[in-house]
Parts: structure tokens; sequence; C-alpha cells
């Protein structure tokens, strides 16, 4: 598939190609993957040092629980699925679960390994770079359905987040007006991953937008926390 994308008219070849809309398949779905869960982690292991070398303190790593981990990972996974859901794209439907779960990489440091704050990668900084270096590697589909990913983990995990970590070690809590924005926000971007804006003016497109946002808004208002386990400091 192949479709106007929209991207200025001024805009330099390279970037007009790599902003061209295609229908993803399998193998981009995963490469896209495993570079995401690559930034995750090395951007985590690269905090802890800038960390560090300012002198913060380390400290050990606590396993959480097993139940936790469970519950904590389907809740990413089935809010990931019902974000992409209106998009009505195979490779993304399996896609976008697996790439709000895989944000998690970064409680590999808090848990298994050491770490000065928890959720390391769940920062604005981290957000760039991924939209970043996707795009570069994978262009469109990579770059929206990584931050929409992101964009629907932060929306639905509560708890307090480091968002310019490691330039600074406050956690911000979300209220639910902006747990809202990210989560319309991210199931937006992960339709335009695989379709034109133009879609969207479809009505049954349109209705499958709202329909999806509506279901995660409840769900937070079921579960107004999410699973989220770990502490921010």
């Amino acid at each position: 598939m192949r479709a106007p994308a929209g991207p200025p008219s001024g805009a330099p070849g390279w970037w007009r190609r790599r902003w061209e809309l295609t229908s993803p398949t399998v193998r981009e779905g995963l490469v896209t993957g495993l570079l995401f869960g690559a930034i995750v982690f090395l951007w985590s292991a690269v905090s802890l040092g800038i960390e560090l070398a300012y002198g913060d303190r380390l400290r050990a790593g606590t396993l959480p629980g097993a139940s936790f981990g469970f519950l904590d990972g389907l809740w990413h996974l089935a809010t990931g699925f019902l974000a992409a859901l209106p998009a009505r794209q195979r490779t993304l439907l399996w896609a976008a679960p697996a790439l709000s779960l895989g944000l998690d990489v970064d409680h590999l440091f808090g848990s298994v390994l050491p770490t000065v704050i928890i959720r390391p990668a769940h920062d604005l900084f981290l957000l760039a770079i991924l939209a970043t270096v996707l795009f570069a590697a994978r262009g469109r589909f990579g770059m929206l359905a990584a931050v929409a990913a992101v964009l629907v983990h932060l929306g639905v995990d509560g708890g307090s987040f480091p968002f310019f970590a490691p330039a600074s070690l406050v956690a911000y809590p979300l209220a639910y007006p902006v747990q809202l924005a990210l989560i319309v926000l991210a199931v937006v971007l992960f339709f335009l991953a695989v379709h034109p804006i133009a879609k969207l003016r479809d009505r049954p497109s349109f209705l499958r937008v709202v329909v999806s946002i509506a279901v995660l808004a409840g769900l937070l208002v079921l579960i107004p926390t999410g699973f989220a386990g770990f502490t921010s400091n």
C-alpha cells in the first residue's frame, strides 16, 4: 500500500522518502521492536552513568512480585492493543502491544540491576531519541508507532515519572486529564502510522478511534493507577 502522507512540499528528498506511507510487514514490526527495546535499555544505562557521574546515590535492585509483573505486563499488552485496534492493520495489532510493554525494559534497572531512580526511560529525552532514531532507521511507521507506544504506556501506567532524567531526578505525577490527552494522541498516532490523515475523516475510522479512546478512558476510571508497582522517588 502506498498513499500520500502529506510531508511539507519543501522537505528534503530523504525526509519525504522516510515519511512515505507504506504497509508494515511482520519483518518491519520485528525490527522496529528490537530497535525500540535496545534504545530503551541503552538510554537507561547511559542515564545511570550520568547520574552516578553527578554523584547521585546508587540503590540495589529489588525484584517485584511475580503476580504484579504478570498483571502489569497484561495491562500494557491489553491497552496497547486497544489503542492500535482502530487502525485495523495486522502488523500494528501485535507490534503496538509489544512496543507498549517494551518500555518496561527499563525496569531491569531497579529490579535485576542497580539504579539511581526507577523507570529511568519513562522520560521525554527517551521519547525524542526514539522518534529520531526510528524515523531515520524505519521511517514513518517506526517513528509514529514508537512514540504512540510510549504515550499510551505513560497514559495508563500510573504513579510518577522522572520526565527530565538524568538532568533532574524529580518525578511528576499525571492527573487524569493529562493521562487522557496522552491516550488520545497515542490512538491517533497509531492510526496515522499506517493510514493517511485524510482517512480519519471517514466515519467508520473516526468512530473506531473515538470508541477506542472511550474504552481506555473508562478503564482508567475503573483502574486509576493501572498496575504501577514501583514508587517514584
